[in-house]
């Protein structure tokens, strides 16, 4: 089961724009969180649809703290110059602030 819960700041406030596989809207941001290692902070990018989503853009505004539940997915892809990239992306499901 790919699980991940996350607990951190929003470091932007979030974004809006249309997934390209469908058009639906869906709400992009990054989560700052603490890492374990001391003085690291790690910055997730993170994407959330539907009620979600709309929750997220709706009331999230920057240095906010966040609870958010979903799944890690890796996307890769080649940029204009040829060179494959890897992206590591978090999509949620559900979100509590």
């Amino acid at each position: 089961m790919n699980n991940i819960t996350i607990i951190g700041r929003l470091a932007q406030d979030p974004t809006v724009g249309k997934s390209k596989s469908n058009g639906e809207p869906v709400t992009l941001f990054n989560i700052a969180s603490d890492s374990s290692i001391a003085g690291k902070t790690d910055f997730l990018h993170c994407m959330a649809n539907y009620q979600t989503g709309k929750y997220v853009a709706q009331y999230g505004t920057r240095g906010m703290t966040i609870y958010a539940e979903g799944e890690l997915t890796t996307d890769e892809y080649t940029n204009r110059d040829g060179v494959k990239f890897r992206a590591q992306l978090l999509w949620f499901a559900k979100s509590n602030s």
